[in-house]
């Protein structure tokens, strides 16, 4: 009997694992691809509409979960607050605003000809004013970005995408004269060209 009993606990100690696979999010094989983009932003910070630019890359797992990067930086010319001109009094301002991190997205049904995407942005960086005529007077603030949009994806061709959104940014721990977590937050519509193998 003791002979049966440790040949028995012995075939389920070595089966137990084999019938009962590990779930992961990435199982192999799984398909691997990737891409590189340039996006534009429309959007405000403080009371006016402004421009963000800037470029993202994303390591596209099963034609579905995209992890990768994103670096973005304020490239029209916006009205600095009231506040700010009345203390740095005689100086041409300009506000300056920049954040790179950590971007996530999911794509549904990616082999439609038009589909829909969710992402999160997730990082760092810096707003703050510059003198037009001063280089030497710059100051910034570091912040923390948050920003979830949503996206639709049109397939021009197996290595081109253009994808078209709206996001939120959430913005914290701004502390400069003039602006606020309030006024540096907002709404962006975007457009995003997207180049790889997806």
């Amino acid at each position: 009997m003791k002979k049966i009993s440790v040949t028995g606990i012995a075939l389920v100690f070595f089966t137990a694992p084999l019938l009962s696979a590990e779930e992961t999010v990435l199982r192999a094989p799984y398909e691997s691809g990737g891409f590189a983009a340039l996006v534009i932003k429309a959007t405000s910070f403080g009371s006016g509409t402004d421009m963000v630019t800037g470029a993202r890359v994303g390591w596209i797992v099963n034609h579905s979960l995209i992890l990768g990067g994103g670096f973005y930086t304020l490239t029209s010319t916006s009205p600095v607050p009231e506040e700010a001109r009345k203390n740095y009094h005689g100086r041409e301002l300009k506000l300056t605003a920049t954040y790179w991190g950590a971007e996530f997205e999911y794509v549904f049904l990616p082999q439609r000809l038009i589909h829909l995407s969710v992402s999160s942005f997730i990082g760092t960086g810096g707003i703050g004013y510059i003198d037009q005529y001063d280089n030497d007077f710059h100051i910034t603030d570091g912040v923390y970005v948050i920003e979830p949009a949503l996206h639709s994806t049109l397939n021009i061709s197996r290595w081109f995408r253009v994808s078209t959104g709206i996001s939120y940014r959430f913005v914290v721990d701004t502390s400069l004269v003039g602006l606020d977590n309030t006024n540096m937050s907002g709404m962006s519509g975007i457009i995003t060209l997207r180049f790889g193998r997806f």
